[in-house]
């Protein structure tokens, strides 16, 4: 078989173009990455308005917690749970106490919540040990759009890989800081690696979402 063959027959059997770039993340992706940003947020500045907000954002898009096991386990790190709803309705109210406008606020978000049946996106919340990679297997359905963003609490630079079942490269956000973002359509129903790697010199805590 010819170089010219050969190329072609390793191209095929990427689950998508390698030359994939991080696009705009959908409305309810980005919504929900402002949620985990605004908390984080309000973990450094003891307020209670980011957790108010973080809090009706995610009353509007439902998420289902989701225990993803990955290579080389890290103990987890002490602080909020980003994305889970009942923390951050704790964790507004707490810095809200003695502010009866704020208090009023929080219980109009939270009344009437329906929190059952979420069939929302799905998210995880783990720790990145400093210059290690944190990594994930993933199942995305071929055909759809596959969303996958990260959002660390700031400490270190992270970044963000894909890989498909095949060793070959998806997609990667490697700019500088530790939110990222891609997206990518699958061509068939496949497992995808996720590959999330700490540049600094100190840990991350960080919450890893998908659709």
């Amino acid at each position: 078989m010819g170089i010219a063959m050969l190329a072609l027959a390793s191209w095929a059997q990427a689950n998508q173009a390698a030359d994939a770039k991080p696009s705009a993340p959908s409305s309810e992706q980005a919504a929900i990455q402002l949620a985990a940003s605004l908390v984080t947020y309000g973990e450094q500045t003891q307020q209670a308005l980011p957790f108010i907000q973080a809090l009706q954002i995610l009353k509007d898009n439902p998420l289902q917690a989701q225990a993803m096991p990955k290579e080389g386990e890290t103990p987890n790190k002490p602080g909020t749970q980003l994305l889970d709803y009942n923390a951050v309705l704790a964790q507004a109210k707490a810095f809200a106490a003695g502010d009866a406008h704020l208090l009023a606020v929080i219980d109009q978000i939270d009344k009437n919540s329906e929190r059952g049946d979420i069939t929302g996106p799905n998210y995880h919340e783990d720790v990145v040990q400093a210059g290690r990679t944190d990594v994930y297997t993933i199942t995305f359905r071929g055909g759809e759009l596959a969303e996958v963003g990260v959002v660390g609490d700031g400490d270190t630079d992270l970044d963000l890989y894909v890989y498909d079942e095949n060793d070959n490269l998806i997609a990667k956000d490697i700019d500088y800081g530790d939110d990222c973002y891609v997206s990518w359509t699958p061509s068939w129903t496949g497992a995808f690696k996720i590959k999330i790697k700490n540049l600094g010199n100190v840990y991350n805590r960080y919450v890893l979402i998908t659709n």
